[in-house]
Order: C-alpha cells, then sequence, then structure tokens
C-alpha cells in the first residue's frame, strides 16, 4: 500500500499527471510486492517553495509505504523519481528532495493491515 505525494511550485498541467501517473504506476514495482494496483498519488502543484534561498523549481516527494524497504530499493526508487520529476516537470535532481517512510500498520476498507 504505497502512497507518493509530490509537492512542488511549478504548475502540473493534465497531461504531466496523466504521465506521471502512469510511469509512477510502473515504478513502483521497484519495491518487491507493491504495485500500482494499490498505489495512492497525491500532486500538489504550485506550491509557495524555496530551496537554498531560492523560489527556483522545487520538489519535495514523500514516498509512503506498508512494510519495509531495502535501502536498495530505496536507491532505485529515488533514480526513478528523480528522473520522472526532471523529465515530466522541468525540476533539476539538485532541486528535489525524498523522504521515505515505513509503516508497520495500514488502514483500508475498515481494517488494519
Amino acid at each position: 500500500m504505497p502512497f507518493i505525494r509530490i509537492t512542488t511550485n511549478e504548475k502540473i498541467n493534465p497531461e504531466q499527471r496523466s504521465r506521471l501517473t502512469r510511469e509512477l504506476g510502473e515504478k513502483i514495482e521497484i519495491f518487491e510486492g507493491k504495485s500500482e494496483r494499490w498505489l495512492m498519488l497525491e500532486f500538489a502543484p504550485e506550491k509557495e517553495m524555496a530551496l537554498s534561498g531560492s523560489c527556483a523549481p522545487c520538489s519535495m516527494i514523500e514516498v509512503d509505504i506498508l512494510g519495509h524497504a531495502t535501502d536498495s530499493e530505496k536507491e532505485k526508487m529515488t533514480s526513478a523519481l528523480t528522473d520522472t520529476v526532471g523529465r515530466l516537470i522541468g525540476i533539476g535532481a539538485d532541486r528535489v528532495y525524498i523522504k521515505y517512510s515505513e509503516h508497520d500498520t495500514w488502514g483500508w476498507n475498515g481494517i488494519n493491515l
């Protein structure tokens, strides 16, 4: 049950959102046992953000997963996310932060997993 939130000070148009949805659905399989079927995405564009004293394009990406990921999986996902955000939104890798959170319990469909 993964969740990815992309917060950025850039605009995300409908075509970009569609491509992000499709590509992130594929990339989530970097994590063993994760698939697009369970992936929830949140897009938070056009936020007031600054990084390193500059309001140039930047992004904070949060990745939450049920269970735990290996360091290797996180490294691959970091590379995939920065590449995807760079190509589709135009944000340089040096202007992207990624935060990973792992959870032992996740509520869904009225129960805890």
